[in-house]
């Protein structure tokens, strides 16, 4: 996997036109579900209410201008991440100048995406203007209501967008160098350099939200996990989470 992608389990697949234009939608099957996707170091760790958007592919709750019109809970904290993505977004194109890019900006600004979805039946609402919670016909279920947990889950109100780019059918992996080069550029994020001795002896920027998903996508298991400060789960080995992979002193020798 690229350096700062993970892995997320897809349930929309978006076509949009290099002018950001809506072309067509499909539902993912459950065989080509797992996505690679630019991830941040905050959204590749997120968990519970955390509001923290992927670099590009994500949950209708961030991609979706129109999720709350929808019928999502406007009374629940952090229930929308439209605004923290498109503002990130935003820089990424800035940045970058990238056409593919720029094209999925355009069209999500638009703010419709629940809408056109609907209209295409690839959603579907209900009587009330909202999604619908589950599928009560008689007729079969549509396809997304198959690949959707319901279960304790919010429906369809979780689905996974990922989009690629009618003229060229681009992949979204294409987006990849240009992402590590603005991530590893330090466009991002200021980096605190460390010595780290995990896999080298050297300074380099360190991180401090790991990432979960390390086995699948459902898997909550850690490499590194330091959010526990009173009970056990790194003291008795070091006096501070830092040091699982590096030392205290930034400034000691190469070696030492």
């Amino acid at each position: 996997m690229p350096l700062f992608h993970g892995t997320q389990n897809a349930q929309i697949h978006v076509v949009l036109d290099g002018g950001g234009n809506f072309q067509r939608a499909s539902v993912v099957t459950k065989e080509d579900a797992q996505t690679i996707i630019p991830a941040t170091e905050e959204s590749a760790g997120r968990a519970g209410a955390k509001i923290a958007p992927h670099a590009l592919c994500d949950n209708l709750q961030y991609v979706a201008g129109d999720y709350l019109s929808w019928g999502a809970s406007k009374k629940k904290k952090n229930e929308s991440g439209f605004e923290l993505y498109i503002t990130a977004l935003q820089g990424w194109v800035d940045w970058s100048s990238d056409i593919k890019l720029k094209s999925v900006l355009v069209y999500l600004r638009k703010g419709k995406l629940i809408k056109d979805l609907v209209e295409h039946k690839v959603l579907f609402g209900d009587k009330a203007g909202k999604l619908a919670a589950a599928w009560d016909e008689s007729t079969e279920s549509p396809p997304i209501f198959k690949v959707i947990k319901q279960a304790n889950k919010k429906g369809q109100y979780e689905a996974f967008v990922r989009f690629p780019l009618k003229y060229q059918e681009i992949d979204f992996l294409n987006f990849g160098e240009t992402w590590i080069e603005r991530v590893w550029g330090g466009t991002t994020r200021t980096c605190n350099k460390r010595l780290i001795y995990a896999c080298c002896w050297e300074h380099i920027g360190t991180a401090s939200n790991h990432p979960k998903n390390i086995r699948y996508p459902g898997d909550g298991a850690k490499l590194i996990s330091s959010n526990d400060t009173e009970g056990f789960t790194y003291l008795g080995k070091f006096t501070s989470a830092s040091e699982a992979c590096g030392c205290r002193d930034s400034g000691h020798a190469k070696g030492t």
